[in-house]
Formats: structure tokens, sequence, C-alpha cells
């Protein structure tokens, strides 16, 4: 018989310090770190209400020499001390009771690993205070699991938590030089849009003293009950709603058009520059953290399915998906909580109703892309409305019991449609740059002229021509 032998198969610092923090772009790791501070703030104080987190908030220093993240959110409990600074959760991670996001006990110190070498924790909560010191020996050192901590004098009030990483990375610390790079101009625009929702809910966040401002959400929504003209058929401008609970997850789905359909120069340019994007597409909301933002791939359903691609027609279209648990594994997010998982049972089953939707609003602007004189008369009785206007406002719906998905509903808006037999008809070409400029030039002496003045002046040249005065 041959002797019972064991071979070591323990993880190594290298993994974690060196391949983990691979995975996670520098701005998605600054983002972990914020999302921990606001899970505390939903472990303290529930999470509750219109203004959850309203009295709460981070503060961000970067620069070469110091990356730091204070906030005032309860701090690291202690029950929860040992889980904080273990490198994965033993228990699988936090399992319900708390609409959070933290569920693999990797986001902090990977964070701290992918900004530097060196790094402080201090915690002030109501039943401990302490501070846990990483160093780069301990981070050499592959035998030493053991980390130092010091335990404070109670406090009774501030309770929060502050990370400082002092001894950055050398790439980290050029990305931080304002002088030479601008991350941190780009990390304030991410925040402003990945964190709207939060920050509309009361959050603060400010990154080097500056106050981050929110990118707000809206939808057109008719206040009148239907939009009646001369060029309008019945009906009104309303959003697509879908709503229910599937397998424990809150599903909410509002889709619409977030401005009016754009004119055809507005699409010309919105081709040509894409200035117009970022504010359409799917927006996707996990625990009130925004994972996917305007999105307009297949990942969210534009170009499968009978649904077109997206192209500047469709610039007016927003969706917004809202999804809450009080198990965080239970939504469909990928490990760097900046991503949805694309395979997930529960996603693919509301993506059928993301396309739903989508294919709503693209009809409705194909229909009306050749009545560019008439669409000011869809817009005379609607006005903005927010996501919690939204909420109260669709709460009233008739909506209609799911077939496809037991537990939902949804409702299907009954969207204006222009009148066929206008008078007129829509004539659209295309022509080369150049040509186009030297025409609006011998005809305007200028070539600062809209497609749409060129063609219609063009039109009643050549039908004076060879037609006549006439109409």
């Amino acid at each position: 018989m041959t002797a019972s032998n064991t071979i070591s198969a323990a993880p190594t610092k290298r993994f974690f310090v060196e391949m983990l923090v691979r995975d996670i772009a520098l701005e998605d790791a600054i983002l972990d770190l914020l999302d921990n501070c606001i899970d505390g703030v939903v472990r303290t104080a529930g999470g509750a209400g219109d203004e959850p987190y309203k009295n709460f908030e981070a503060r961000i220093t970067m620069n070469p020499g110091l990356f730091e993240i204070k906030d005032n959110c309860g701090g690291i409990p202690k029950d929860a001390l040992e889980k904080a600074f273990r490198m994965g959760r033993p228990d699988g991670g936090d399992k319900g009771g708390a609409a959070t996001v933290g569920m693999y006990g990797i986001g902090m110190k990977r964070a701290i690993f992918k900004l530097g070498t060196e790094a402080k924790v201090a915690s002030r909560s109501p039943d401990v205070n302490f501070e846990v010191g990483i160093s780069p020996e301990w981070l050499k050192n592959e035998d030493n699991w053991q980390l130092p901590i010091s335990y404070l004098e109670e406090v009774k009030s501030d309770f929060g938590t502050t990370i400082s990483v002092p001894t950055l990375t050398s790439d980290v610390s050029a990305r931080f030089d304002e002088a030479n790079d601008n991350f941190i101009s780009y990390f304030k625009n991410s925040l402003s849009s990945n964190y709207t929702f939060i920050i509309l809910k009361g959050f603060k966040v400010f990154v080097n003293g500056e106050q981050i401002k929110p990118q707000p959400f809206n939808l057109l929504v008719s206040s009148e009950e239907d939009v009646e003209g001369d060029k309008v058929t019945k009906g009104s401008l309303k959003p697509y709603v879908f709503r229910g609970e599937v397998d424990g997850v809150s599903v909410q789905i509002f889709a619409g058009l977030s401005r009016p359909l754009p004119t055809d120069e507005e699409i010309e340019k919105e081709e040509e520059v894409r200035q117009s994007r970022d504010d359409a597409g799917w927006t996707i909301i996990c625990n009130d953290r925004i994972v996917v933002y305007r999105d307009k791939t297949r990942l969210t359903g534009w170009g499968e399915a009978s649904v077109p691609s997206f192209h500047g027609q469709f610039i007016s279209f927003s969706g917004l998906v809202i999804l809450k648990s009080d198990d965080p594994w239970k939504l469909p997010l990928t490990t760097t909580k900046r991503g949805i998982d694309a395979s997930s049972e529960l996603y693919l089953s509301i993506k059928d109703f993301m396309r739903e939707a989508t294919k709503t609003f693209t009809s409705f602007t194909n229909k009306w892309k050749r009545n560019p004189e008439e669409r000011t008369a869809l817009y005379k009785a609607a006005s903005p409305m927010s996501v919690a206007q939204l909420q109260a406002t669709t709460a009233s719906y008739d909506m209609t019991k799911s077939k496809k998905l037991e537990g939902t509903e949804r409702y299907m808006p009954l969207l204006p449609v222009p009148k066929t037999d206008n008078g007129t008809v829509r004539i659209s070409y295309a022509r080369p740059r150049a040509q186009f400029v030297k025409l609006a030039e011998k005809l305007f002496e200028t070539s600062e002229v809209t497609p749409r003045d060129l063609g219609e002046t063009t039109f009643e040249l050549v039908y004076e021509q060879l037609v006549g005065g006439s109409k």
C-alpha cells in the first residue's frame, strides 16, 4: 500500500494582488468602494422612503500621491468585521435581509490592490471602532494572511469608514495626475450617470471637493387623456409599463420617448457626430445601482428578434429596467457589479418585454418620420416625468396580466398615429457633401443651410421652370 499524502491547493497572494485586479477597470474598482458605502446605509437605515440616502455622503480624494474615500454610512459592524477582510465570503455572501449588491466578498480588497500597495481601513460603528493596515511587506509574504488590527476608543456618533491608499501604483498615480490625464474628469461624468438614482434619493458624492450632480431620467407623458388634431388620430403619448415579481425579484420596466422625435437635420447631424446618443437606449438598475447605462446593443435586445438595430432615427427612445431584491444573489449581476449576466434566466425572461417595448416605439417613430410638420401636436399635451413621477402616475394605469410570465402585468400604450391623407409627399435622397456645398453656395452664397432648405429650394426652382408657377 502507498502512503496517504496531500498537496497544497491554497491560493497565493499574487493571484489576488496581481491577477484578480486584471478583471476590473480602475473606474469600477472605485465604484465598488462606493457601493460598500451604499450597502452600509441600507443595512443601517433600511433604505426606505423616497429619500433613503438623505444625510449620507461619501467624499473621494484622488491625486498622484493619495486615494481616499470617507463616508458617514454607519461603519463596519462587529459581526461583519472578519468577513470584511476575508478574500471571498466563506458563507457564500449575503443571502437576504437587505437590498445590497455585496455578494462575493472581494470588492474592497480588489479595489485596494488595484489602487496601490499600502492601505489603511478605519471604521467607526456603534459596536466597534478599529483600524486595519495593509503594508507592502504583508502583500509580499505568502505565509502571512493575518492583518494587524488596532481597536480604538468607542465613539457615539459620526459612524463611517475611511479607506486611505497613500502608496499608489505608478499606473494609478499617473491616471490621477490631472495635468496629464483626464481620468478624474471622466470619473466625475461616470459618477453622474452611474449614481444618478442614488443621488436623486438623497446621497451626496464629492470628488476632490466637487459635489456630483445627477443626470436624471425622464419620459414624455401626455397630461391629457388623448392627443387629437387635424393631423393626428386618437391616441396619447404614454409609456410602456411592465411590473411584477419574478422569483423574489421586483421588476419594473418603463419605456417611451425622452424628447421629441428628431428632425431630418438632427438625424443627419447625429449620424455624423453622435451628439444625442447619450440620452437614448436602455438603462438597467439593480438595487439602485446602474449596471447598464443607455445601451443600444444586442445585450438589451437591439438588432434581434425583429427589433431593428439602433440608429439615429431612434435617439428619442429611452427604456428603464428597475430590479430590486433583498437577496442580491437573485439579481443578474456580473462579478464587477457593472454589467448584466446575459444568460440569466431572469434577465432572459424580462428581455422579451424589453424588446416588445422597443418595437412599440420604433414602430411609432417609423410612422411619424414622414410627417415632420405634424409632430408638434404630439407634444403640446406632454411633459417630462421623472422616475418617481412615472411610478406614481402609472400606478393607476389599467394593466393587463401577462400571459408569458406569471405574477407580472403590463400596459401597452395606445399611441397616436398620423392621418395618412395629408396631401403631401415626402422626398428624400442623398448626394455627396461636396456637391451639396457647391450648390448651396451657388443658391444662397453660403453652405450654412440645412439639407431641407436646399431640397425645397431646388424643387421649387425645377418645378417653376418645368411646370410653371401653378401649384
